[in-house]
């Protein structure tokens, strides 16, 4: 099967956000009486998708979750562009600024979800997998993510990347039986959506890209990270994304049995990629700060996965550079620069599948995930 790996490793962390108050809406946007939620037949007959209205987006975006209450120090003061010694922000303070970014969608926007909406559940019908009870498609200024995201029941869309949609031809395609970039958005959404409570099925998938699903989150010890004199406890400093919460899946590679040198013996461990800071946040883009990291891991007796520890107490980190040609001929990708994670590669493949009818690779995710 073919296996699409490439994406910019940088896309887990939202850009620093724009300074002087809200962005100013695209043109398109209409500035009317809040209309209602419009409630669409789901892709699975147990399920409705709803095209949620500004107060309803509001109070879905704002609601505690999996996402939410796992973010990081350093997740929340980039989010909120708020620098470390100003103040010290919460995911509470997240949650409420991620509400405040909601939009209303025009009337444009909304006959072309319900267009996108039928043709992906047209599609889905070939599989028997579930999507939450109720699925919330949101519109925001783009503020609190970067990109298009996914949370537990929720779909959020920037007005951004609506505008970049807009400006491009198929916006709204029905002449045509190629996917549209807003379906295809919208079926790697449901997809992620999907694979949330279905780790059987996450796990046989993971199988099909060489990774694994281990069977806990590993979590990262409480050790001193980042440059000296500007470092913080290595928890805080972790970079999230929306659709990768936790740190639980891991692929084995050959590794320095120490991670401080290049040379020397080599040895086979467990790795899980982590996206880590080079210490708290001051002020200006989460790029510069991010880079991405392997921790070692190890199954210990009581059954659990936890993080390797060296000397001096410290966890086993490798830089991603160095071991990036092993990585990407394990994963049979052409691509030698970047990483993604496998939710990711799934869903890209699914999305490529689902437009070309009769597709072996659909089949063969669909026999996984029937």
């Amino acid at each position: 099967m073919e296996i699409t790996t490439a994406f910019d490793p940088l896309d887990l962390i939202a850009a620093p956000k724009p300074k002087g108050g809200a962005t100013a809406p695209d043109s398109n946007q209409e500035w009317t009486e809040e209309l209602a939620d419009t409630c669409l037949a789901s892709p699975h007959q147990r399920s409705e998708v709803v095209i949620a209205s500004r107060s309803t987006g509001r109070h879905v975006l704002g609601a505690p979750d999996s996402y939410a209450n796992q973010l990081s120090r350093f997740d929340c003061q980039a989010r909120l562009n708020i620098p470390f010694r100003h103040l010290a922000a919460t995911p509470q303070m997240y949650l409420g600024f991620a509400a405040a970014q909601v939009l209303e969608w025009t009337q444009d926007e909304r006959a072309a979800l319900s267009r996108a909406v039928e043709s992906v559940r047209q599609k889905w019908a070939r599989l028997e997998l579930a999507l939450p009870a109720r699925i919330y498609l949101v519109k925001t200024s783009g503020r609190e993510e970067d990109g298009p995201y996914t949370r537990p029941g929720l779909v959020v869309l920037p007005d951004a990347v609506l505008g970049q949609l807009r400006n491009r031809a198929g916006w709204p395609c029905p002449q045509t039986h190629r996917l549209t970039e807003l379906e295809s958005l919208l079926l790697a959404a449901f997809f992620h959506l999907a694979l949330y409570h279905r780790p059987v099925a996450r796990q046989q998938l993971y199988g099909l890209v060489g990774w694994r699903l281990l069977d806990n989150q590993v979590s990262l010890p409480n050790t001193l990270w980042g440059v000296p004199g500007a470092d913080d406890f290595l928890p805080n400093l972790r970079g999230s994304r929306p659709q990768a919460t936790t740190l639980q899946v891991g692929l084995e590679m050959d590794v320095p049995r120490c991670p401080w040198t290049a040379t020397g013996q080599f040895v086979r461990r467990w790795l899980v990629p982590v996206l880590l800071a080079r210490g708290p946040y001051e002020g200006g883009t989460a790029r510069d700060y991010l880079q991405w990291w392997f921790i070692a891991v190890e199954l210990t007796i009581s059954g659990c996965w936890e993080a390797c520890i060296g000397p001096g107490e410290k966890p086993l980190l490798y830089r991603s550079v160095p071991l990036m040609e092993q990585y990407v001929e394990h994963m049979g990708s052409v691509d030698r620069t970047q990483l993604r994670h496998p939710d990711e590669i799934m869903a890209r493949n699914f999305v490529q599948a689902a437009s070309r009818p009769g597709s072996k690779l659909l089949d063969e995710m669909a026999l996984i995930l029937a």
